[in-house]
């Protein structure tokens, strides 16, 4: 059997260039709104970040300042703590030398034993002269070595010889000894006999 369609087709209209022209417009349109609503809000971000940075570097350069009065104050202040200290030293040990010579001259046998020369450098005394005897310097090192006063250990007979010293045999000698400030020994931080009978 055949078939006949007797309907007619349907003409399709090609779209008119108007419409097309309106679409196209309408998209630029579009496009460029977008664009330029980015663009605005961009500029806008960067100028609020611009504002915020000045801002920041404003307190950076503000605290700067404070840092650099308080690190002043800083040094200032270890300044004043170490001149403190040095006066506390000064005051408490004042009459270290005093006190050096008075403990030589008591424990020093008085008809056995001289000085030529006693020298102080860096917290020792150096001590020469002359003694009768091996036994005087013996006793008088003993004696050293007994007092609170002399730093434990410290004694050290550096020399000893016989001389003969205005038509005597003598011995002579030098040896050195760390005398211990005053205020070390009041406040138990010496090594003196006193701290060696406590343990």
């Amino acid at each position: 059997m055949i078939r006949i369609n007797l309907l007619r087709e349907k003409v399709q209209k090609p779209p008119s260039v108007l419409w097309q022209l309106w679409v196209y417009l309408l998209t630029v349109v579009v496009v460029s709104g977008l664009v330029g609503y980015v663009g605005w809000n961009q500029k806008r971000q960067i100028n609020s970040l611009t504002r915020e940075k000045a801002r920041i570097e404003r307190e950076i350069k503000l605290y700067q300042k404070y840092d650099k009065l308080v690190k002043e104050l800083e040094a200032k202040t270890a300044e004043i703590k170490r001149r403190s200290e040095i006066v506390k030293s000064l005051l408490n040990d004042r009459d270290y030398a005093v006190r050096a010579l008075a403990l030589i001259a008591v424990l020093t046998p008085s008809d056995s034993m001289w000085f030529e020369t006693i020298q102080y450098n860096d917290g020792s005394l150096t001590l020469k002269g002359y003694a009768k005897s091996d036994e005087v310097i013996v006793d008088f090192i003993r004696r050293l070595e007994g007092s609170p006063y002399v730093l434990r250990d410290s004694v050290r007979l550096i020399r000893t010889k016989t001389d003969e010293y205005l038509g005597r045999a003598l011995k002579s000698f030098e040896m050195e000894v760390k005398v211990l400030p005053f205020s070390q020994v009041v406040s138990g931080k010496g090594t003196g006999e006193k701290e060696l009978s406590k343990r």
